[in-house]
């Protein structure tokens, strides 16, 4: 079986997310496609409808969360697409979770390991994300270096943003 790639970013939200998207350009490539044959096969709703149920969302979150959105722009321009299509990606549940086969599935686990219990004394958590075997290939571990907050290193589909701002 292929590893799956480690993709370090740091910096701001942006570069962040530059980083990410242009060192995980085939993998967000594979992503948009899959969720496109998902959407329409499963939610049938096209590509484009997708993108028009989330575009209004766009700005709102941008008002909410300046380095969120940062970051998902980010990763469009380091991928060479369009923020639209990030953004459907990164809502990719907002938009599945009204499918009655969607809210039918088993949630993913969640654990914490208190600094007692760990070998460098820091607390770690950790949640799994049980999903699709056609998005085994196109996961990558995301290691978020960031200023002044915790660092991440996450699980992730290609394409998916996971820094978080202090706060």
């Amino acid at each position: 079986m292929p590893r799956t790639p480690l993709v370090k970013v740091e910096g701001d939200a942006y570069s962040r997310g530059f980083q990410h998207g242009s060192r995980a350009k085939p993998l967000i490539a594979h992503n948009l496609d899959f969720y496109d044959r998902y959407y329409k096969k499963f939610l049938n709703l096209t590509w484009s409808e997708a993108v028009g149920k989330v575009s209004g969302a766009i700005s709102k979150v941008g008002r909410y969360d300046k380095e969120m959105l940062g970051e998902i722009e980010g990763i469009a321009a380091g991928a060479e697409g369009k923020l639209e299509d990030i953004f459907v990606l990164n809502s990719r549940y907002e938009l599945s979770i009204t499918s009655i086969a969607e809210r039918s599935r088993k949630g993913c686990t969640s654990f914490a390991l208190t600094p007692e219990m760990t070998k460098s004394h820091h607390t770690l958590i950790e949640q799994n994300w049980d999903y699709r075997q056609a998005l085994k290939k196109s996961r990558i571990l995301l290691a978020v270096q960031q200023e002044e907050i915790p660092c991440i290193l996450m699980h992730v589909e290609a394409g998916t943003r996971a820094g978080k701002k202090k706060g």
